[in-house]
């Protein structure tokens, strides 16, 4: 696995030049779709990211599997273009309410993220002529990175440890995400997995919870504790064991740890796209549109081929809300939600685990 220094100036400018690739690759498609949705602007901005991230694994796997990957550089000229002329049309939005982010936010989701970083950050630097990969699992990082490699060359990917095997039974959506971004905008492939795009998720998902707050209508403190127990809630098991008076048993991996949220980045990124969802699939019910409808069923669906056990429990409470609204409120926006999502997550479920 490739190596960087921390005192290399070339690292510094590509991280900077990766919120460049951010704005062009995930912001820009992603506001398109989410013009007309109302509601604060750091919450659309941060939706509109998420959005724009899963639509560039949808292109790319598309025209990956058809071998037109250079239909990606349209994809993206055609956005920008788009965008541009609708900035220039651009109207003032409805208004949709206030949102300040406070010290006490920012400082619970800056400490967070450090925290998070620390266990997926150092992977691959130098210190003093020694290359250290740390923290997390060595094995997972190798195999994330080397698929994220192999989607550069080839969509869908050859198994990195197996010459001329596609790689079957396993997600990788989230790599397409970091493989197209490396082979569009020239970034290191490593680099971006496993330090540029670490630090936009852990922050966006501060971002995202609190957003997922205020549309269920919950206050601030409300939103500071959900932010606070994303970054810092851990170890629910040694909790229990202590209750019960027993010796914790360290070597036990704990029900749920912030710290430790993005040692498996499929999961991490398929949680992120989880909750953009669930905010999304809120707003829709009291404002549903056709293009929210979709949008949110894309969010949804994607997170199938990113981590399918996050998908499995997403798909549930879907199932749950769906059949809620159908009772209680004689309402079909949940369910036709469920059934595109439903029609989306096969085909993407199947090639990859076909004789699973």
């Amino acid at each position: 696995m490739p190596t960087f220094s921390l005192t290399d100036p070339i690292f510094w400018l590509q991280f900077i030049y990766y919120f460049l690739a951010v704005f062009i690759a995930y912001y820009i498609p992603g506001s398109l779709f989410l013009r007309k949705v109302s509601m604060p602007s750091i919450f659309k901005i941060s939706l509109s990211v998420t959005l724009g991230m899963v639509l560039f694994a949808y292109q790319g796997y598309l025209f990956g599997v058809l071998h037109m990957r250079y239909l990606t550089y349209v994809y993206l000229l055609g956005c920008f273009v788009t965008w541009l002329i609708g900035q220039r049309k651009k109207k003032k939005a409805d208004s949709a309410g206030q949102f300040s982010m406070n010290w006490k936010t920012w400082a619970i989701i800056l400490i967070g993220s450090f925290m998070q970083l620390s266990t997926i950050w150092f992977t691959g630097v130098v210190f003093k002529g020694t290359a250290y990969y740390c923290c997390g699992n060595a094995n997972d990082n190798f195999l994330y990175g080397s698929l994220s490699r192999e989607i550069i060359r080839s969509i869908p990917p050859q198994h990195p440890g197996m010459t001329g095997e596609l790689f079957k039974n396993y997600h990788y959506w989230s790599n397409i995400v970091i493989g197209e971004t490396s082979r569009i905008f020239r970034l290191p492939v490593f680099q971006l997995q496993f330090q540029y795009s670490t630090v936009l998720i852990s922050m966006m998902m501060g971002i995202l919870c609190l957003g997922l707050v205020w549309q269920l209508g919950g206050n601030k403190n409300l939103g500071l504790w959900t932010i606070f127990f994303f970054y810092f809630g851990s170890d629910a098991i040694y909790w229990i064991i202590a209750l019960l008076k027993s010796a914790p048993p360290f070597s036990m991996s704990s029900l749920e740890d912030g710290s430790g949220f993005l040692a498996n980045y499929p999961r991490a990124m398929a949680v992120m796209v989880g909750v953009a969802a669930m905010t999304l699939l809120f707003y829709v019910r009291k404002k549903p549109s056709l293009t929210t409808v979709v949008v949110t069923s894309l969010l949804f669906a994607s997170t199938a081929g990113m981590k399918i056990y996050v998908a499995f429990f997403m798909y549930v409470g879907l199932l749950c809300i769906a059949l809620f609204d159908a009772i209680k409120h004689k309402s079909k926006t949940s369910a036709l939600v469920g059934l595109i999502t439903a029609v989306l997550v096969l085909p993407l479920y199947l090639q990859t685990n076909a004789g699973a």
